[in-house]
């Protein structure tokens, strides 16, 4: 066999989770959509909020933004998008993210319905705004900004991010209790957006299942370590 023979059969294939993943993110908007019809709750969301199980647990539809952003992209229509948050009067120096996302929900307020071609069927419009300091001022600021093209009202909680010198230990209750109160201050704002109080067995039974996917998410990444 050649030298070129060999490289050509060398490329990594892709695992079988990588294949399914596409069905997931459709299934994803999907069930928004349906959601929408159906009349149930939908929150704009943003990833490591620390927020998830507590909106499950109060059969809350999340609609992450920062991903759809991402889908636009790698289906090759962020541009219009983008294009759009700029003619709204936002810098092109702005967060390709929230330039995105700006961009669709003020497209889809002007057209009056989902903006054609938007990828799997868009995202759609939310009953309320949850965001969060995690990462980035723009994750901040952009549901506030989204308050030019919806009424849905905005909640944002504050995530600590300690300096990487921290000395944890001497931080760890004052972050805990910190933490403690943002999320049930944002419990009490879900409990009078949806009419429900918050079923805690519930809530504690969902972060016991999402413990042990985490668990074995970490052996999954422990079997990596094995060559081949």
């Amino acid at each position: 066999m050649t030298q070129e023979a060999r490289e050509k059969t060398s490329s990594r294939k892709s695992t079988e989770s990588a294949g399914k993943i596409r069905t997931v993110v459709k299934r994803m908007y999907q069930k928004a959509q349906q959601a929408k019809e159906e009349k149930r709750k939908i929150a704009y969301c943003m990833v490591m909020c620390n927020y998830e199980e507590i909106l499950e647990a109060m059969d809350i539809v999340q609609v992450y933004t920062e991903n759809y952003a991402g889908l636009c992209a790698v289906k090759r229509e962020a541009e219009q998008y983008m294009d759009k948050a700029r003619a709204e009067g936002y810098s092109d120096l702005l967060c390709g993210y929230a330039q995105v996302g700006i961009g669709f929900d003020a497209l889809r307020h002007e057209l009056g319905g989902m903006p054609p071609d938007a990828p799997d069927g868009g995202m759609p419009d939310p009953d309320m705004l949850l965001g969060c300091t995690m990462g980035c001022d723009p994750r901040w600021k952009w549901y506030q900004a989204l308050g030019r093209y919806t009424d849905a009202p905005i909640y944002n909680i504050e995530v600590l991010m300690p300096p990487s010198d921290a000395d944890m230990d001497a931080i760890k209750e004052h972050s805990v209790r910190y933490m403690a109160e943002e999320l049930r201050g944002l419990i009490a704002f879900l409990e009078e957006q949806t009419g429900r109080k918050m079923d805690y067995d519930r809530l504690m039974a969902i972060i016991r299942q999402v413990e042990e996917t985490r668990w074995w998410w970490q052996q999954a990444y422990e079997l990596r370590k094995a060559i081949p």
